[in-house]
């Protein structure tokens, strides 16, 4: 806002023009926001200035005058997990002559341990009840599914190619199962949300855009089961950390950034419906991921297995 927009008659950025260190702190969370303005601070630093302001160019050092004052400038992005996003920052926007050096932790996987307890698994019914049951409850299948679209602009239309062929049918058919779809992109949940309006699912939608009493009646309609489907928003989870309850499958449209969010998700909306009794047979958990999803991915599955699911021949891949 301080810069303005291209189409404004009046900007100023030159007060941008000295920067010699930038330090981006909780990058991650940035993505949650707009991404584009922080991309749109990086190409307004170190710029000549279009004013001299009342400058005596004698103390000016030269080579800001010679406009390589990106070539010094220091510049620190910290983040919980690397992202597509910070990459692009990193090889475009971290210009420094002394060279740059990214660190990345190695992952175990969050879908390893989420949390769902042996002891929370005990079916509605008195004992002495069969163990195969309890077993059967306590082990969850979690299913990724590969997509290959050519490019990362492919993405979208073979993501919602997928789903509408692959996962809707089963969906129609099956409404006493409910349901959570999370869909980190908003554009993604908006598309989504109106082809499912047009089909014989009830469905409920919650988005960071939902009002609150809206928020309220989604989640209360899904816990009855009057809603049979809900769509769920990454950023929603990431701002609110709404408690959705009754869920006993989930379907995640897209792996999100932080996988946190599906140890919380799959850990603990499907083990407290455990807890709960309201799960009857194995949880599904189906995740549809691309190549150009390895990131994302490896900090699900784990950094041993990420490799093998983006380059192996097949195309289904099952944890339990």
């Amino acid at each position: 806002m301080a810069i303005g927009d291209e189409s404004d008659k009046k900007r100023d950025y030159d007060f941008l023009s000295s920067i010699e260190l930038v330090v981006v702190d909780q990058a991650d969370a940035l993505l949650m926001q707009n991404w584009d303005h922080l991309e749109h601070i990086f190409k307004h630093l170190n710029l000549i200035p279009k004013d001299p302001h009342g400058c005596n160019f004698g103390r000016v050092r030269n080579w800001y005058l010679d406009a390589n004052a990106k070539y010094f400038r220091q510049t620190l992005v910290l983040g919980g997990f690397v992202t597509p996003e910070m990459m692009k920052l990193f090889n475009q926007s971290t210009l420094n002559a002394a060279g740059k050096v990214k660190t990345q932790a190695e992952y175990t996987g969050s879908m390893v341990d989420l949390g769902v307890q042996v002891r929370q698994a005990i079916p509605p019914m008195p004992p002495p009840f069969p163990i195969q049951q309890l077993l059967l409850l306590t082990i969850m299948a979690q299913t990724f599914t590969r997509i290959d679209p050519p490019t990362p602009a492919a993405d979208p239309d073979a993501r919602f190619d997928y789903f509408t062929k692959a996962i809707l049918p089963s969906l129609l058919q099956n409404t006493s199962t409910s349901t959570l779809i999370f869909i980190p992109s908003y554009f993604d949940f908006v598309r989504m949300r109106n082809h499912l309006h047009n089909t014989t699912i009830s469905v409920g939608a919650i988005s960071e855009e939902t009002p609150v009493p809206s928020v309220a009646r989604a989640r209360s309609h899904f816990f009855t089961g009057r809603h049979s489907v809900l769509l769920y928003s990454g950023r929603a989870h990431h701002f609110r950390r709404y408690d959705i309850r009754g869920v006993t499958s989930v379907v995640f449209y897209g792996l999100p950034d932080n996988s946190l969010f599906y140890r919380e998700i799959v850990g603990g909306f499907i083990g407290r419906s455990i807890g709960e009794g309201r799960i009857t047979e194995q949880p599904k958990v189906r995740v549809i991921f691309s190549k150009w999803d390895a990131m994302k991915l490896e900090r699900v599955v784990g950094s041993k297995r990420v490799r093998v699911m983006c380059t192996d021949k097949g195309d289904t891949f099952e944890f339990v």
